[in-house]
């Protein structure tokens, strides 16, 4: 029996450094991805893809910020259908957490759920408005109907590793007081407006969710992991709200299986 094998795919340094954002995708970058569905993949989700400039975390990463960006998806995920695979975008934002800021965020600060600088890099950030969030929550919209206009085949929301849904999620990074701070419900607020808004721009599209394996919450100035069964309790807690979010509920097994 043939198994569909699905792949992450990462970027190495070698890539990383000829995905310069003017030119949209390498032509290294789309041959190492179109390789993969050569070799029999059944599905592939790209590396991270950030939603604004500002989002990304080193700087050359291809992003899907802008229109004119969609043919060059598009021609991505059609080399990759012609092999039967699926293609599925990372959607992205690093938030405070960024390793090589670049000449286009050098100088400005982070935007994050929290004024106080991440503790291994320590690039300036700032608390985001209301009406930065608003921005970005329809930036990861605008994400994901630029990846249905280029035909692929979905998109994944990169909930984890400490990027900027985890900094919202994060009660030992999260210290805001207005309704996207303080409960688990209020900071899991962000992520649930951006899926409604996707839902909303781009209903038809397969959407995905990636969570850290465990958690990492900031305390005095460094990363301690949480034991593992407090982070099944929020991952627990998190279903338990999405369940009872209007148009977000999460399919029973029963209702997933074939």
């Amino acid at each position: 029996m043939n198994v569909p094998v699905i792949l992450t795919h990462r970027r190495g340094r070698w890539v990383r450094r000829l995905d310069a954002e003017l030119s949209g995708l390498a032509p290294l970058l789309h041959r190492s991805i179109v390789k993969f569905a050569k070799g029999g993949a059944g599905a592939i989700i790209s590396s991270y893809v950030p939603v604004l400039m500002e989002g990304r975390i080193i700087a050359g990463y291809a992003t899907v910020h802008r229109d004119e960006y969609i043919p060059l998806w598009q021609t991505l995920g059609e080399a990759v259908h012609s092999f039967g695979c699926k293609f599925i975008m990372q959607l992205s934002h690093s938030g405070r957490q960024m390793d090589i800021p670049g000449v286009h965020n050098y100088t400005r600060p982070a935007l994050s759920s929290t004024s106080r600088k991440e503790s291994l890099h320590g690039f300036l950030c700032q608390a985001m408005s209301l009406e930065q969030i608003d921005h970005t929550i329809r930036a990861f919209a605008r994400g994901a109907w630029r990846a249905r206009e280029a035909g692929l085949d979905g998109v994944e929301l990169h909930a984890a590793n400490g990027y900027l849904f985890t900094q919202f999620l994060s009660s030992g990074i999260n210290d805001r007081t207005d309704r996207y701070g303080g409960s688990l419900t209020n900071r899991a607020r962000f992520l649930l407006d951006v899926i409604q808004a996707i839902r909303a721009a781009a209903a038809a599209l397969h959407l995905l969710q990636s969570m850290p394996a465990q958690c990492a919450e900031e305390s005095h100035g460094r990363y301690e992991p949480k034991r593992f069964a407090d982070h099944a309790a929020m991952v627990e807690q998190l279903m338990t709200i999405y369940q009872a979010h209007p148009i977000l509920r999460v399919p029973t097994p029963v209702e997933i299986s074939p």
